[in-house]
């Protein structure tokens, strides 16, 4: 009986861990317009990055912005490379990115936590929904 009841909630954590790491890929305008549905949810959208500074990393799109927390991104080099490139006018062409982590909505200012970035050099200014779906899965064009 007691390994049954293991079992079971091994299996539970297990079902539990998998549906924390489902990401919903979106444009950026559907991040928008969904926002208030996705807090805790871990999200996937494109956008270009600015105004890198120690604490937080701007992440526009049509419609608006949301901030990544520096204190909470994955990958330190990827704040070292923004505060470098993303910075001025290049970031419009430099700082395409898909940015992924979990989405938090704080007085109404859209913060991303736990944060990675992928950088999208030479692609077109505006992804959909399936060109970042492929770009998690790994499938480049």
């Amino acid at each position: 009986m007691k390994k049954l009841v293991v079992a079971a909630l091994a299996a539970a954590a297990f079902a539990s861990a998998a549906q924390a790491q489902d990401v919903k890929a979106m444009t950026f305008e559907d991040f928008i317009v969904d926002a208030p549905d996705l807090v805790g949810q871990v999200v996937s959208v494109p956008c270009t990055l600015g105004f890198p500074d120690s604490q937080a990393i701007h992440c526009g799109g049509n419609g608006g912005s949301l901030i990544i927390r520096v204190a909470t991104m994955k990958n330190r080099e990827d704040l070292r490379r923004a505060l470098k490139e993303c910075e001025g006018p290049s970031a419009f062409t430099d700082c395409k990115v898909i940015v992924t982590g979990t989405y938090d909505d704080d007085y109404g200012l859209f913060y991303l936590d736990n944060a990675s970035i992928k950088w999208r050099r030479d692609e077109p200014s505006s992804f959909n929904a399936d060109d970042i779906a492929d770009e998690l899965n790994g499938n480049t064009k």
